[in-house]
């Protein structure tokens, strides 16, 4: 059945990401495009499909898969959430061309990799702390993946290049804007998720956390010295889309770096 639902996933994915294309090819050549409605249908539909698989398993054992593989599942499909939202607020459908592809693959990963069986049964502060831990990374990863698509943009405004994927994106403050509203929300989960690990996981589930810890407290501290220097100096542009892509390296670190460690290597 959760196989079933994953194909079912991928098809309705595969749409949205036809249906995207279409809509850049016709902004490229100026042509009104009236396709709104059926993205927001398939993308919606795909979302829909992509929570089923998620929560499957916990419907029928009242327990959820947490090694690598199911956690990168998790992400992307909250990744893929905040970007259909934010399509509703702001004309960055095009930025589905690159993260549409990578759901895809990890709805894939489950299918064809075997799985390490690290099972979590949720108790009220372990769930909170997992909970805030997912929407922080994937916040934070969204905002970095829209930080490199701001970078591109920044370069070709800077050479004068206006055609191609830059004339479908939205003004170059708007996307810095976009970024840093990511950033501000990203941090606050970021800091939930922190000391919700601090109060709610015991000493015995801390075991192979040191490292998680040590790199997510330098990811907070990072965007933190982001954010400052953006609202106290002015920070934009280049200086702050390194920023961005550092912080990111070491949630990478922290969340998919320290399980691939533990389950891949150590285990």
């Amino acid at each position: 059945m959760i196989t079933t639902l994953s194909i079912l996933a991928i098809i309705a994915y595969s749409i949205t990401f036809v249906l995207i294309f279409v809509r850049f090819r016709k902004q490229l050549h100026h042509i009104e495009h009236k396709s709104t409605v059926f993205l927001k249908w398939a993308w919606g539909g795909a979302l829909l499909l992509h929570i089923a698989v998620i929560m499957y398993t916990y419907l029928q054992t009242t327990t959820i898969s947490f090694d690598l593989l199911s956690s990168i599942s998790y992400v992307f499909w909250l990744i893929s959430l905040l970007l259909f939202y934010t399509i509703f607020k702001c004309h960055i459908e095009t930025l589905g061309l690159f993260i549409i592809p990578v759901v895809v693959i990890s709805l894939l990963f489950p299918i064809i990799l075997p799985d390490k069986q690290e099972i979590i049964r949720f108790s009220g502060g372990l769930s909170f702390h997992i909970l805030s831990s997912l929407l922080a990374y994937s916040v934070l990863l969204f905002a970095t993946v829209q930080s490199l698509l701001l970078a591109y943009q920044n370069r070709n405004l800077h050479q004068r290049k206006m055609m191609g994927l830059i004339s479908t994106l939205p003004a170059l403050q708007d996307m810095e804007a976009l970024l840093f509203r990511l950033i501000k929300l990203g941090v606050v989960l970021l800091t939930i998720a922190i000391l919700s690990g601090v109060l709610f996981i015991s000493g015995e589930e801390q075991h192979g956390l040191i490292h998680k810890t040590f790199f997510s407290i330098t990811a907070w501290l990072i965007f933190l010295i982001l954010l400052y220097g953006h609202y106290q100096h002015g920070w934009r542009g280049q200086i702050a889309i390194r920023w961005t892509i550092g912080g990111s390296i070491f949630l990478l670190l922290a969340f998919f770096g320290s399980k691939f460690v533990l389950e891949y290597l150590i285990n």
